[in-house]
């Protein structure tokens, strides 16, 4: 993965207006490998991560375990054993561009799959529903990390009108949506697939919010007591943000969600 190798250039800027720069950045050999360890010499330690690299044994420290660039993976396993995924080494899921994950402590797992989910028919006000109830457990490990998990069940219903259409057929749906400052009236055309795949992609945008959430409260305490006494607290901080996410959500406001009427096309193009 090499994503720690990325180097950056110190500058320390003086009250005069003057600038030094420490570890300065040194050509790239012609002929070296991009994965090769760098001479760290003159360099500075603290890399694209902004965590330091020991030149000695070419491993990255993250104050919790150790990752080696050249594996891409921890030299250590993960404390929280499975709760963070069935491979005990991997670094922040095989996505270091896209998760963060300060100490390992903290798994988001939802179920089912989102693409290809199952969906049921209901009389809604509205051409389909998605719903994603969740559940926060907090516990204290062996080396007194707070260690939170966040369980989410994942479901779509598409109006009762769309049993026995084809995908494809578009609909009229006219109904009252509220907002702020009153009501009025939405008129929406769409198929059954394209409802569908708006209510997956509101699933996607939620899943990946509670995601973002979780990295922001990860904590490692010097006793099993301060950790014990600060799990109520953590389980009433992470289901009130949940809650702020959801109602975004429900408003077609977090980074992520659909916009508000448009169909979408469902996620892999999989219909179940």
């Amino acid at each position: 993965m090499g994503c720690p190798r990325l180097k950056t250039e110190n500058w320390v800027f003086l009250r005069g207006g003057e600038k030094h720069l420490l570890f300065p950045r040194k050509p790239r050999e012609k002929n070296r490998s991009r994965s090769a360890p760098a001479e760290m010499d003159d360099e500075c330690p603290f890399l694209f991560s902004s965590e330091y690299l020991d030149s000695e044994t070419n491993l990255v420290y993250y104050n919790y375990r150790y990752y080696s660039p050249e594996l891409g993976r921890w030299t250590k396993r993960d404390s929280i054993e499975e709760e963070g995924g069935k491979n005990l080494y991997r670094f922040t899921s095989n996505n270091p561009i896209f998760t963060i994950d300060i100490y390992g402590l903290i798994a988001v797992n939802h179920s089912p799959k989102i693409q290809g989910i199952p969906y049921t028919y209901a009389d809604l006000p509205s051409p389909g529903r998605a719903s994603y109830p969740w559940t926060v457990a907090c516990v204290c490990s062996k080396e007194c990390g707070l260690v939170c998990t966040i369980d989410i069940t994942l479901s779509i219903k598409l109006h009762s009108r769309f049993q026995g259409v084809r995908d494809t057929d578009i609909l009229k749906f006219k109904y009252k949506a509220k907002t702020k400052i009153g009501s009025f009236i939405q008129i929406i055309k769409t198929s059954k697939r394209g409802a569908y795949g708006h209510e997956q992609k509101h699933l996607t945008s939620f899943v990946t919010e509670a995601k973002k959430l979780t990295t922001s409260y990860e904590r490692v305490y010097d006793t099993i007591d301060d950790c014990n006494v600060a799990i109520p607290k953590a389980e009433k901080y992470l289901n009130t943000k949940l809650g702020d996410i959801s109602r975004k959500e429900k408003s077609h406001k977090n980074d992520g969600s659909p916009v508000n009427g448009k169909p979408e096309e469902p996620v892999g193009g999989v219909m179940p």
